[in-house]
């Protein structure tokens, strides 16, 4: 049976800047529910938000909901954090960490929990695996399909306001309210299952990320007709993947498709037209634009004495420990097939300033499995006998 994909296309023309991703080295290792006269967050947007999700932090939670847990750490960083409507809010959670970047920190609660994270826009939204995975290339889709229209339309979906969601909200009365804020007839309403909402409050997001994020925990997502008038509740495919086209000027497309493919190999690379069109998840294609309009962006390269971990893993798959190291250091895991039952394995242990090679074996060396790094990709391997 053929799978259902979808693809965003977007051109981009860019200056002839030097491709450099800057490292940086550290020392160490749902919305939130409105009370009556509660003062509204100053969410973190942009810059400041990624730079949250760097900031290094303690936290120890004993038998927490993760709900209100969640809701706390969000108000606490100014971070948004959108709980998936399909996690029992009041799951609790023993978890620690102490002088752990955010961003790793929810990585490893996440893994903890069996959950998943993504980031749309400037909200990091938790839930299952399978949608997490795709929910920010989902939402890029969905935000260049709803700007392809007129420019009247586009400037519906595309303009940024504040979600604000009172007390036992219907989720599909929230969907048809952003229709009506779209200008588009909904044709199919009753595809969004009855439920009832906690209040919830988010930062400022285009019209097309809050119909996205309020349609994900129900597996939907929305089409618009080719003329923009009509918008249909769908199901969301199986695979999702963003098509973006680079130019980098005449002659210089193979120089430029090979330094992509070099530090991006999880995407397909290829020249057309002296272009170099890049296809997969929305998460890469946002770090080349980063990098290609100058910004710094902070990964982690493998400097020995200059990163340590802190860090304390309770029954934990050694898979799910070793690919949020990898994510860490901005590097894809790569591994056989043959040994996903042993990176299957729970884990427990506890490192204090410990270097990244002495973490890696703590993880590995009791499963019989090494290790090897290289520029793009952290390469789990069988140790040699």
């Amino acid at each position: 049976m053929r799978r259902a994909a979808w693809f965003a296309r977007k051109s981009v023309w860019v200056a002839f800047p030097t491709l450099v991703i800057v490292s940086w080295f550290g020392n160490d290792f749902d919305g939130r529910a409105h009370h009556a006269g509660a003062a509204e967050t100053a969410w973190k947007t942009g810059a400041e938000f990624r730079k949250a999700l760097d900031q290094p932090l303690g936290l120890k939670w004993a038998e927490n909901p993760i709900r209100d847990a969640l809701r706390n750490l969000s108000n606490n960083q100014q971070v948004a954090i959108w709980l998936d409507r399909r996690v029992d809010p009041s799951t609790k959670l023993q978890f620690e960490l102490d002088d752990v970047p955010l961003g790793l920190m929810l990585d490893q609660l996440c893994a903890k929990s069996k959950l998943g994270r993504a980031v749309v826009g400037p909200v990091v939204y938790i839930g299952p695996p399978a949608m997490t995975e795709k929910l920010a290339t989902l939402a890029a889709v969905k935000r260049q399909q709803a700007g392809s229209h007129s420019p009247e339309q586009r400037a519906r979906w595309l303009r940024p306001a504040v979600l604000n969601v009172p007390q036992l909200t219907e989720p599909r009365e929230l969907v048809r309210e952003l229709a009506r804020e779209s200008g588009a007839t909904l044709q199919n309403p009753d595809a969004v299952p009855h439920d009832l909402w906690p209040a919830l409050s988010m930062p400022q997001l285009t019209l097309a990320d809050r119909l996205t994020l309020v349609l994900a925990g129900f597996d939907l997502t929305f089409d618009l007709s080719a003329d923009g008038s009509t918008l249909t509740i769908v199901k969301i495919p199986d695979s999702v993947e963003y098509e973006q086209t680079y130019s980098w000027g005449k002659g210089k497309a193979q120089t430029l498709a090979s330094q992509l493919q070099k530090k991006f190999p999880e995407l397909k690379i290829s020249v057309a037209d002296d272009k170099v069109v890049a296809v997969g998840k929305y998460e890469s294609h946002e770090l080349i634009e980063r990098i290609l309009n100058g910004e710094t962006v902070r990964t982690t390269k493998v400097v020995p004495g200059e990163k340590v971990y802190t860090l304390r893993v309770d029954n934990q798959s050694a898979g799910a420990v070793v690919k949020t190291v990898a994510k860490e250091l901005g590097k894809e895991m790569v591994y056989d097939p043959s040994l996903v039952d042993k990176l299957k394995t729970n884990v427990s242990f506890q490192v204090k300033d410990a270097k990244l090679e002495e973490l890696l074996n703590k993880v590995l060396t009791p499963l019989g499995l090494a290790y090897e790094i290289n520029e793009a990709s952290l390469i789990i391997k069988s140790a040699k006998p």
